[in-house]
């Protein structure tokens, strides 16, 4: 069995589909923030167990964020 694949003719993206790119990362970027705000909440529990897992997982949001904060100007770069 043999798959063919199309090469992507045209290397550069054009404007609309970075702004789609764009947009959809702004929307990652806001879901990121709610799961960083659940688990700000969260590390405040009572339950230690709880509490240090929440943290954690706030650290990790926290450096997606930030990840995903540099992408998002750099596409307003390339625009």
């Amino acid at each position: 069995m043999t798959t063919e694949s199309t090469p992507i003719s045209n290397p550069s993206p054009n404007i609309s589909q970075l702004e789609l790119i764009r947009r959809d990362l702004c929307t990652t970027i806001t879901t990121l923030n709610g799961g960083q705000a659940i688990a700000l909440m969260l590390s405040e529990s009572d339950d230690e167990t709880t509490a240090n897992v929440a943290r954690a997982a706030y650290g990790f949001l926290q450096h997606l964020h930030v990840q995903m904060d540099s992408i998002y100007s750099a596409l307003g770069d390339i625009q």
